[in-house]
């Protein structure tokens, strides 16, 4: 374990928490006591009054200075310190993912080789055979997916993990226009503009901007341009128009 990995945690720990103790150090990192008041040593060497030991509270709490003037994120905490018991995030639909699939579709990515197999799509009744070049795996939070180049359309597309029927084979062919570098949408990044839906009115637009930090009425969100609707996705924007219906909070301003 690096040194890095303890003293984030326990930095995090005190900004967040209010305390950090050396039984909490060994009781993450499953440490000796020596060990964990050599960190905090450290701590003391590499980030000079940002804790200090509070003899009544038995532990270290973070300065007046480190309190006020740090920049922490929440989501900082959540994955360095994890979350407290109290702390409940709700699990995502998400399709989960066969290890037999995922092992062929990693061993094709890792070698730039092509894989096989039958697809269910929305315009057709019956599962079609496809041959991908996959260079990237996904998950939008709802489902997985993979993008790569299809050999018939001579394209950059995503396919939907469990539209895909029965196995994955590894097809060991190569084909040098389906490259990740060769797709263009996925290299390629775009910034795009949110606002509270017109719909609601005054106050409720003010509560939408508080809701999401926004600046000046507008949240500005990049990813990449393959990645655009799925980041939409995630913010419940589902209608792309200037006006979409009073229960999607957000409206893509153009």
């Amino acid at each position: 374990m690096d040194n890095k990995d303890y003293i984030d945690f326990a930095l995090h720990k005190a900004f967040f928490e209010g305390r950090v103790t050396r039984k909490d150090l060994i009781d993450r990192f499953d440490i000796k006591e020596s060990t964990a008041t050599k960190i905090f040593s450290l701590i003391s060497e590499k980030k000079p009054g940002q804790i200090i030991y509070h003899p009544r509270s038995l532990g270290y709490v973070p300065s007046e200075d480190y309190r006020t003037k740090n920049k922490y994120r929440f989501s900082d905490y959540l994955n360095i310190v994890g979350h407290p018991d109290f702390s409940h995030q709700l699990e995502t639909v998400n399709s989960g993912m066969d290890m037999d699939k995922f092992r062929a579709i990693q061993k094709a990515i890792k070698n730039e080789l092509a894989i096989e197999f039958d697809y269910l799509s929305l315009n057709t009744p019956e599962p079609s055979s496809r041959i991908i070049y996959p260079h990237s795996l996904i998950s939008s939070g709802f489902r997985w997916h993979i993008r790569g180049w299809e050999e018939s359309s001579a394209t950059f597309k995503d396919f939907n993990l469990p539209r895909i029927q029965g196995g994955v084979s590894v097809v060991k062919i190569k084909n040098s226009l389906s490259h990740i570098e060769n797709d263009n949408d996925w290299n390629t990044y775009k910034t795009f503009f949110l606002i509270p839906n017109p719909q609601l009115n005054s106050e409720q637009k003010k509560i939408i901007e508080i809701d999401y930090q926004m600046t000046n009425g507008v949240l500005a969100v990049s990813c990449r341009k393959a990645l655009f609707l799925y980041t939409l996705h995630t913010y419940l924007v589902t209608d792309q128009s200037e006006n979409p219906n009073r229960h999607q909070h957000l409206a893509l301003r153009e």
